[in-house]
């Protein structure tokens, strides 16, 4: 890739998703002039209980505060609902009067309007290696908390096969 364009690719995972005893799980590779990944595990937002959206948003957030201002992105993710913020966010068209976590979404406006975002939907858990890597991962992060697979069927994370950049 050439100098400032970047390939972000993201995923968000949450057991007993919305529920105060909820535990998510957020990972990104992110591959460009310099190649970074990380991941990480939640029990709260923002004081809040974790829900999948708030760790799919996470997720962005965190690879996109280490590409540079102007710098162009690609934003690779499974969730719809992150792809449609970010469309907003690039039309300059949005409210306040959403339901999700204000400070995460302003946080993510002020992230894609001094970048070029460009986002873009991957059917999750179809194979795409870089979506199937993010979701091991958080599936790795959950897996201690598979009790909660007893008490709720909102499981958002499956295992999923390895990705080598």
């Amino acid at each position: 890739m050439a100098k400032g364009e970047w390939l972000l690719i993201t995923d968000g995972g949450c057991l007993n998703n919305g529920y105060e005893d909820a535990v998510g799980a957020w990972a990104f590779y992110l591959s460009g002039p310099k190649n970074f990944a990380r991941s990480s595990l939640l029990t709260q937002v923002n004081g809040l209980h974790v829900t999948n959206n708030k760790a799919e948003f996470i997720a962005a957030i965190s690879g996109l505060s280490l590409v540079p201002e102007g710098d162009s992105v690609e934003l690779l993710t499974d969730s719809m609902i992150l792809v449609n913020w970010i469309n907003r966010f690039n039309k300059g068209s949005w409210n306040n009067k959403s339901s999700m976590d204000k400070s995460l979404l302003l946080e993510l406006k002020d992230l894609v309007v001094a970048r070029i975002v460009k986002p873009t939907w991957v059917n999750g858990h179809s194979g795409h290696p870089g979506n199937e890597w993010c979701d091991r991962q958080c599936s790795e992060l959950l897996s201690p908390y598979d009790y909660l697979n007893e008490k709720s069927d909102s499981i958002a994370v499956k295992n999923s096969t390895a990705f080598s950049a």
